[in-house]
């Protein structure tokens, strides 16, 4: 054999080696995750949560998925990957990424004045409304007082009854310059979004995402979840015995579609998490990524939430997600709530690993069990590079 070939025959054989030892690495990063997959579901078994599923992402693919518990304690009907859950606030991220999408396109104008298409939206003070734009109710930045009117979305209200009651309400800032989690005021970007596409809310989100990423028991609005035949009932803790019983399915924040409209199993959840990781890019384009995940409004009492407390340096607010420094990696993350349920969905851009977690127990185990995972991750990427 001739000295190139030879050279060729070591080259191969280093790469070889080479791709062995990548495979190894890979290997051993999607053990130690499904690891914790499973540290996080014997964490929620133990808090005697009734029910859920937890799906990892590492590098586009699905390392770990496992479902638990029941979807209701009457019924004692198991939660398997397709079990819908209402997905409560983990909504947003489909209405910021719908909107960055859409101004991507040139279709909608981030300045554009929520009043614009909602009328009967008016502030204590002419002109006040006027100022808040698409950008500042996606962003949270209205300058309202938070969460304002929820407990008449609660109370069963219309938005047709309660959008005229804003006209009582002084703001606490100038738009743009503090942070107020809303619902009601995250929600009147659907006439919007509606007119610049020309369909209805949940014909656009089943048309953009649903169909293309086979997100195929994904639904919005109540009817859609209450069709669901494999679906999880809500469940919330006595207060004197501190069990879990199941508890009435409200319909009540189905009002605001936007903000908590989309029903989906951990299967759905876990494809979109895909996407947005930037894995399907003929569906969400890097810059529709780039542009909703970009920071806007600060959120500093984010950092003092309970379980997450001491690892949040910073906290943002973008179109539908939350921006964090957590433990100095960049985290893209969204939670939700509503009686009954618990949501949860992240990931890390530079690691490319995520995370997905539904539950149907209203209990704080779900957000420790987050926080934990990333705890462990971020250990895990700083172990790495000091050991390099």
């Amino acid at each position: 054999m001739s000295w190139v070939g030879r050279a060729i025959g070591a080259l191969e054989a280093a790469l070889l080696a080479a791709g062995a030892l990548l495979c190894a690495a890979s290997g051993a990063m999607a053990s130690d995750l499904a690891a914790l997959g499973r540290d996080g579901v014997r964490l929620m078994q133990e808090a005697r949560v009734p029910g859920g599923a937890v799906a990892i992402v590492d590098g586009g693919e699905v390392v770990f998925e496992q479902a638990f518990g029941v979807r209701s304690l009457k019924s004692g009907e198991p939660v398997t990957p397709e079990t819908v859950f209402p997905l409560a606030s983990v909504s947003k991220t489909f209405a910021g990424t719908l909107a960055a999408d859409l101004i991507v396109a040139g279709k909608l104008d981030p300045n554009q004045p929520v009043r614009q298409l909602n009328p009967s939206f008016r502030l204590r003070q002419p002109g006040q409304a006027d100022a808040i734009t698409l950008e500042h109710a996606l962003s949270h930045a209205s300058g309202l007082v938070p969460n304002a009117y929820d407990n008449l979305i609660e109370a069963g209200q219309s938005l047709d009854v309660i959008l005229p009651k804003f006209s009582r309400i002084r703001p606490v800032c100038r738009p743009g310059r503090c942070y107020g989690y809303q619902n009601i005021v995250f929600s009147l970007v659907e006439p919007a979004v509606v007119s610049a596409a020309g369909e209805s809310y949940a014909d656009l989100i089943a048309h953009k995402y649903f169909e293309p990423l086979e997100m195929i028991t994904a639904s919005t609005g109540y009817e859609g979840f209450r069709l669901s035949v494999n679906k999880a009932y809500p469940h919330a803790t006595a207060r004197r015995s501190r069990t879990f019983q199941q508890v009435r399915h409200s319909k009540d924040y189905y009002t605001v579609l936007p903000a908590a409209g989309v029903n989906a199993s951990l299967r759905d959840m876990a494809r979109w998490l895909v996407a947005h990781m930037g894995h399907r890019p003929e569906v969400i384009a890097p810059d529709v990524v780039a542009l909703a995940t970009e920071k806007r409004t600060r959120t500093k009492k984010e950092t003092q939430r309970r379980f997450w407390r001491g690892h949040l340096k910073d906290a943002h607010y973008g179109l539908g997600w939350r921006i964090y420094d957590f433990d100095g990696e960049h985290l893209i993350f969204h939670g939700g709530g509503l009686h009954g349920y618990r949501t949860g969905i992240g990931y890390a851009p530079a690691l490319g690993i995520g995370i997905v977690v539904l539950t149907n127990g209203e209990s704080g185990a779900s957000s420790r069990m987050l926080a934990e995972f990333w705890t462990e991750v971020t250990k895990g990427r700083s172990q790495s590079v000091a050991a390099r």
